[in-house]
C-alpha cells in the first residue's frame, strides 16, 4: 500500500506540472535505494559511526526531510522556511532511527511486534564505538543465555 501511494505522488505531481514536487520526489527515491545497496553492502560488518549515520539518513530520515519539504512546498513558503522544516524532519528522522534501532537490542519480540530474527541482521551492521548499541547487544545476549 505505501509504493501504491508514493507512486501516487509522482502522478499528482505530474499532473499539476509541479517540477521542484517531481525534483524531491526523484531525489528521495534516489536516496532510499541508495540506503537499501548500502545496508546490503554493509550487512555482516562493523560500521563507523559517519557510514551509519549516512545509512539512517538514507533508509529513513531523507524520508522525514523530503515529508516537511513537501509540505512547505505545497504551502508556497519560502525557501528559508523549506530549508528550516526539512532540517527539522532531517533530525528528527535520525532520532527516531535510532530509537528504532536500539529498540531493536534491547526490547523484547512482543513490544517491537516484530520477529527477533529479523532484527539479528540489523545488529551486525552497529558501529562498535556506539556504546548504546554495544551495551544493549551484549544485555540482549545475556539475557538470551540465561534463558536457554
Amino acid at each position: 500500500m505505501g509504493d501504491w501511494l508514493y507512486m501516487q505522488a509522482f502522478r499528482v505531481a505530474l499532473e499539476e506540472r509541479n517540477f521542484r514536487v517531481l525534483e524531491l520526489l526523484i531525489g528521495l527515491t534516489q536516496q532510499m535505494v541508495e540506503g537499501e545497496l548500502l545496508q546490503m553492502e554493509c550487512l555482516g560488518k562493523f560500521i563507523s559511526e559517519g557510514e551509519y549515520n549516512d545509512l539512517i539518513y538514507r533508509k529513513t530520515a531523507c524520508l522525514f526531510e523530503v515529508s516537511m519539504r513537501l509540505g512547505t512546498v505545497l504551502a508556497g513558503a519560502d525557501q528559508a522556511t523549506e530549508d528550516a522544516l526539512g532540517s527539522y524532519g532531517r533530525n528528527l528522522g535520525l532520532a527516531f532511527q535510532i530509537v528504532d534501532d536500539v529498540l531493536d537490542l534491547t526490547a523484547t519480540e512482543e513490544v517491537l511486534g516484530k520477529p527477533v530474527a529479523a532484527i539479528c541482521a540489523k545488529a551486525r551492521q552497529r558501529s562498535p564505538s556506539s556504546t548504546p548499541s554495544r551495551t544493549a547487544a551484549h544485555r540482549r545476549a545475556s539475557r538470551d543465555s540465561d534463558r536457554a
